[in-house]
């Protein structure tokens, strides 16, 4: 008996958790354009198309329903250069993936025998995939942006289900001996590794069923828009065309660019503003947010040139009786301001007058691009003040951190060793004693706090023991005001 139990739970222990990774991560993509009865993202081109996914999804029904090109092709992931394969010439095109498992040297695919066979079940690691270079010169290719992986993904009873019957109606080789677990097991896989591309910065999107809308992958704080899912019109003329070169030679920018001054300007088209480190206030209805270059104390010439970023803050941050937080635009993002914006709504608790899509925004190389969503969304920018933002960052830093010292009453200098670890004691002293401290067991102050209404709490981590980190947080926004108030 006792070898029997242990025996089951070895099983039981091998048994691999079937959670879905894409939980909460996906969201439908709202602009489309459809191509033969298919709904497709609008910035998607037709030959950057890849579809894979597992076993009875349905690929091969869905290539042939947009015209795609016959006869399915395999890439091995953990091979260098796959992304040259001859697979990929052509496309739309139904392709398998060969897939790294623990204990094989050799990709395997999820119908390959030894993965179905395998006891216990294989378990991926997608550290061994190769990821597609970025593009490195301007003649270079950019592989990144030759395709777009579709992942097509029905849910596992779904395919059971179409796979028990099409092997009635005829023999297929992999539906030999099927079960739900098995399904279960490469549906598991096929989300796993969707979400470590899109992780890579390879473009990845998921689609559950052909009627239904494609859904991109956004996680927690991941707000910028995939530029596939933005019209093609509203980016730059490729190069392949003789709009790119005229741009290119010419510096002729389809863009309209706007000059901003003390005057309010309305935005009716795609506008674009340069990087000329001063800031400006955004107007949507009744709602202003104020937009500010970031640039960091002592960063080189060189780093700006590629880390030209935004911090998007509420118009009356520095003067509000309330701390209020930020968001970040970096170089190559795009994210979409409005209501359904539930990332940006939380941080700005948007107007009512603020649509649901309101208007689209791109950093490029450090230019923002603003696109209105509807003729009916009012859009306003207006430049506040015509002071340079990198002139006054230092003193507005020195002044900040200045005013930490007065209030901490110290120099600011590398303490002595004995006085350090006695200003340490004290500390825990002051912690035992912590009224908001709830008391465990035993009766001794444990590790959970329970604060009252009133007081705003200021949770600060990731300080990698850099006092610099925690002197960066603490000179943002109005913190220093609240906490000498």
């Amino acid at each position: 008996m006792i070898n029997e139990l242990h025996f089951f739970l070895q099983i039981r222990a091998y048994q691999p958790v079937m959670e879905n990774p894409l939980s909460k991560k996906l969201f439908p993509i709202s602009e489309l354009q459809e191509i033969r009865g298919v709904k497709l993202p609008v910035g998607l081109e037709f030959l950057q198309l890849v579809v894979t996914g597992p076993p009875g999804a349905g690929k091969t029904y869905y290539i042939n329903q947009i015209g795609g090109w016959p006869n399915e092709g395999y890439i091995d992931l953990t091979r260098k250069g796959w992304w040259k394969d001859q697979s990929l010439t052509y496309r739309p095109r139904e392709i398998n993936l060969g897939l790294p498992f623990k204990g094989h040297k050799e990709a395997l695919t999820v119908f390959d025998k030894e993965w179905i066979e395998a006891s216990p079940p294989l378990q991926l690691e997608p550290n061994r995939i190769k990821i597609l270079p970025e593009k490195d010169f301007l003649f270079s290719t950019n592989w990144r942006n030759r395709y777009i992986f579709e992942f097509l993904i029905p849910p596992p009873e779904i395919i059971y289900e179409r796979r028990k019957k099409r092997h009635k109606e005829g023999y297929f080789p992999v539906d030999a001996n099927l079960s739900l677990s098995m399904v279960r097991r490469q549906v598991a896989d096929y989300r796993q590794i969707a979400l470590y591309l899109h992780r890579a910065g390879i473009s990845v999107y998921i689609r559950e069923k052909l009627e239904g809308p494609p859904m991109r992958i956004a996680e927690t704080g991941e707000v910028q828009l995939p530029h596939w899912t933005i019209p093609r019109q509203n980016r730059r003329p490729s190069l392949r065309s003789w709009a790119g070169w005229k741009w290119l030679l010419l510096k002729k920018d389809p863009n309209h660019w706007l000059t901003l001054s003390t005057d309010l300007t309305d935005i009716k088209k795609e506008s674009r503003i340069s990087h000329d480190g001063k800031g400006f206030v955004l107007i949507m209805g009744k709602q202003l947010l104020r937009f500010n270059p970031e640039i960091p104390l002592g960063a080189s010439k060189r780093y700006l040139r590629h880390n030209r970023n935004w911090l998007i803050t509420a118009a009356d941050a520095y003067s509000s009786d309330k701390i209020s937080g930020f968001a970040r635009l970096k170089a190559g993002e795009t994210v979409m301001i409005g209501a359904s914006n539930i990332e940006y709504n939380n941080i700005f608790s948007f107007h009512e007058s603020v649509r649901e899509r309101h208007l689209n925004i791109t950093n490029l190389r450090g230019d923002l691009i603003i696109t209105p969503l509807s003729r009916d969304n009012p859009i306003q920018v207006v430049r506040d003040e015509e002071i340079d933002y990198r002139e006054q960052l230092e003193n507005r830093r020195y002044n900040s951190l200045m005013t930490i010292r007065r209030l901490l009453g110290y120099p600011g200098r590398m303490m002595a060793e004995k006085q350090a670890l006695s200003l340490l004691e004290k500390t825990v002293k002051v912690l035992e004693n912590e009224v908001y401290r709830q008391l465990d067991n035993s009766g001794m102050p444990g590790g959970l706090l329970e604060l009252p209404d009133q007081p705003v709490p200021v949770i600060i981590g990731d300080l990698h023991g850099q006092i610099n980190n925690l002197l960066k947080i603490l000179s943002e926004e109005n913190l220093i005001e609240m906490i000498e108030n």
